[in-house]
């Protein structure tokens, strides 16, 4: 598998609509999403706004239910 590095400018992150609740991080790996990518997250407020925008997120707490 070949890596790809992503970039998006700070400016165009905080015009997300999750920047204000979640913060510059979660709203940077919110936009990734909308590329198709798979998110792995141990944070309930991410996991459930990705999840409102149809996004493809998992969150570890039901991965440890499973097991």
């Amino acid at each position: 598998m070949r890596w790809k590095s992503v970039f998006d400018a700070s400016r165009a992150v905080v015009r997300d609509a999750c920047f204000e609740r979640l913060g510059l991080t979660d709203a940077a790996i919110a936009m990734l999403c909308e590329r198709g990518m798979l998110v792995l997250t141990g944070d309930l407020e991410l996991y459930l706004a990705l999840q409102a925008r149809g996004a493809d997120a998992l969150n570890f707490s039901h991965i440890r239910s499973l097991g």
